[in-house]
């Protein structure tokens, strides 16, 4: 009984969704972009790798900055390196902006960090993970990543409508014998899992996209390409093109009109 229940109710982490104007958006976005700067300047004061990915590349390449629908920033962080960033983004951070993750705040429903304003995400920060060389490899790293992000998720009580029965009745099952410090112990493990092993393939491990979508040539990664974005120069991937067109196909065709985010929505977070 309590799995139909949930499946109705939907109990989720502290977060709370609003809708916003066409110029709520953009004064959003351009905050996102002063975030965006912090979390540039703490990478190179550091000397720590970062990449702007996604939504973000494909915005920079086809509007020289945010695609007019999107409302956050993505970039990613070598794992190795995250440990690190993590610690220096949560010291150095300017006071307006805040670090939330999941080591500051214990129901965090995400497995990567996030800069917010007021509460309000501005820049996800993601882990690229070293990944195997096949795809069956790759696809079962992504398999156990997605495991035991459920479980993690039964931890904090948070359940969301239309999950794989399997997937929950495993979850919850391993939720009940395993503490939330073990669980993200374990998720840390499956991210570096093959950080050592020679791989010629990263993943950003967390995201909505496929572990084949999501795969990265490290040699687009070493070196660090250059991309514009809102008039400022960050780094990305060296070859956008072969990047954006692995991830999305035709990226340069904007999608269709009733494709687009028809209603912006903005997301709240709190350090509970």
């Amino acid at each position: 009984m309590r799995h139909k229940r949930d499946r109705i109710s939907l109990r989720v982490a502290p977060e709370e969704r609003r809708e916003i104007s066409d110029e709520e958006l953009r004064a959003h976005q351009l905050t996102a972009k002063e975030a965006l700067d912090e979390v540039k300047s703490v990478c190179e004061r550091h000397t720590i790798p970062y990449y702007l990915l996604a939504g973000s590349c494909l915005g920079a390449v086809r509007h020289q900055g945010f695609i007019p629908w999107d409302d956050d920033i993505d970039i990613g962080i070598p794992e190795s390196d995250y440990e690190r960033f993590e610690k220096a983004i949560s010291e150095e951070l300017a006071d307006r902006f805040t670090w939330i993750s999941n080591t500051n705040a214990v129901r965090y429903p995400r497995l990567f960090g996030k800069v917010l304003y007021q509460g309000i995400g501005c820049v996800d920060c993601f882990q690229l993970v070293k990944t195997a060389d096949t795809p069956k490899k790759r696809a079962f790293h992504h398999f156990i990543k997605e495991l035991w992000l459920k479980v993690y998720l039964r931890k904090i009580d948070c359940f969301w409508p239309g999950e794989n029965r399997l997937y929950y009745i495993i979850s919850v099952m391993l939720a009940s014998v395993l503490s939330r410090k073990t669980v993200i112990r374990l998720i840390r493990r499956n991210e570096a899992h093959y950080r050592d092993k020679g791989t010629h393939f990263c993943m950003n491990i967390n995201s909505i996209y496929s572990a084949e979508k999501e795969t990265i040539r490290e040699d687009w990664l070493e070196p660090a390409g250059k991309v514009i974005f809102e008039g400022t120069e960050y780094q990305t991937v060296n070859d956008t093109d072969a990047y954006l067109t692995h991830l999305y196909g035709d990226y340069m065709t904007p999608p269709p009109v009733e494709k687009r985010s028809q209603h912006h929505v903005l997301t709240r977070f709190t350090l509970t």
